[in-house]
This record gives C-alpha cells, structure tokens and sequence, in this order.
C-alpha cells in the first residue's frame, strides 16, 4: 500500500522520510508516550522509536520540568 500511496505525497524538495521525522518530532513534542509514537511508526519495538527519537523524548521531558 505504501507504494501506491507514495506517488500521491510528493512534495517538491521534502522526501517521504522527512515528513516521517516531522509527524513523530511532532507527536513527541505534544506529549505523546514512546508507545503510542512507536504504533504509529509501525516500528517493531520501543526499541527502535527510543533510538531514533529518543534524544526528542528527554528535550521535551526537560522542558516540561523547567517549564
């Protein structure tokens, strides 16, 4: 299904993997859990959603004590 769907997502300068770091750049940063990103990624383990993001999980963390 994803390749089908690729063709109608192109935007000009901006490839298929930026607007998956921005979606979960974006879920992380309005509080959503590792969990729930990691579902939405399709990732097989938390594993993979906390290596990949997981430096975006303690930025939002730190600004929400500080905050």
């Amino acid at each position: 299904m994803r390749r089908r769907l690729a063709p109608a997502l192109v935007v000009p300068g901006i490839g298929l993997h930026t607007l998956r770091h921005t979606f979960a750049s974006l879920l992380i940063s309005h509080g959503e859990s590792i969990k729930y990103v990691s579902r939405q990624l399709g990732h097989a383990s938390i594993q993979i959603t906390a290596d990949t993001y997981g430096h975006l999980f303690r930025e939002t963390s730190i600004a929400a004590m500080v905050g």
